[in-house]
């Protein structure tokens, strides 16, 4: 029976990523001809990706899946013309899913790349005071250009060079190691929309303030963003493990 089953997933596996790359296909070709039958036939792949992965989905992944058939159920009883209106939201479903998937290729290169191993090997090696900084400066730079990428090729370079090893068999030094650069990459990538001008925040404020120009708005952002990098710094440095004392 453990063979069996087995075999099942790994059919599912298989099946399931199909679907997916099926999708991230239809998607592109969606947006680049428009056609209709297209965004049909993906949203088609995605009801069979989420019916044949259902029993692998976590219980959030669950509960977000039902949310969504009950608000379709929900706008079929309230609307008058239903259709348009969950056809559209299957196409941001689609999109969603397809860019999604693009962005867990980024995680490849974090662990076939001899250079991000190198990398990040380097930062591991650097004392704990100037850790966060390369990692929250590295991740709000390089999250102006990947967005969300940003996140998959920093955690995989941090969890591929964050071995036992490199703690020289010292699990708590791995697992604060590995807590304390996940949070330097987030904190940083919150800046990221911050200070980049492609960012929604300061496209929004833009759009509201015609009068205003980014060189303006410049000096404020980066004064923002230079308060809650020094506030994240000093709040890494003060959760910090701490010496433990010698018993005499």
């Amino acid at each position: 029976m453990p063979v069996k089953f087995f075999g099942r997933d790994l059919v599912t596996t298989k099946w399931t990523s199909h679907l997916l790359a099926g999708i991230v296909v239809l998607a592109i070709a969606h947006m680049l001809s428009g056609a209709l039958i297209i965004a049909s036939l993906a949203q088609l792949l995605l009801v069979l990706f989420l019916l044949l992965g259902w029993p692998r989905f976590s219980s959030m992944a669950r509960l977000l899946v039902i949310a969504c058939i009950l608000m379709s159920l929900f706008a079929i009883w309230w609307l008058p013309a239903p259709w348009v209106v969950l056809h559209e939201a299957a196409a941001g479903f689609v999109f969603l899913a397809a860019f999604m998937t693009v962005l867990a290729l980024l995680r490849l290169p974090a662990y076939r790349s001899k250079l991000i191993h190198r990398c990040g090997q380097s930062l591991l090696m650097q004392p704990p005071t100037w850790r966060y900084p390369m990692l929250s400066l590295g991740s709000t730079l390089f999250g102006i250009v990947l967005n969300f990428g940003v996140l998959n090729l920093f955690m995989s370079m941090i969890d591929k060079a964050n071995t036992l090893g490199a703690a020289q068999g010292r699990v708590w030094v791995q697992e604060v190691r590995r807590r304390r650069m996940l949070l330097a990459t987030l904190r940083g990538f919150t800046l990221a929309p911050l200070v980049s001008p492609l960012g929604i925040g300061v496209a929004v404020v833009l759009g509201n303030l015609e009068s205003l120009t980014w060189g303006e708005l410049f000096p404020y952002v980066l004064a923002s963003a230079t308060v809650l990098f020094l506030l994240g710094w000093g709040c890494d440095q003060l959760a910090g493990p701490r010496p433990r004392a010698v018993k005499t």
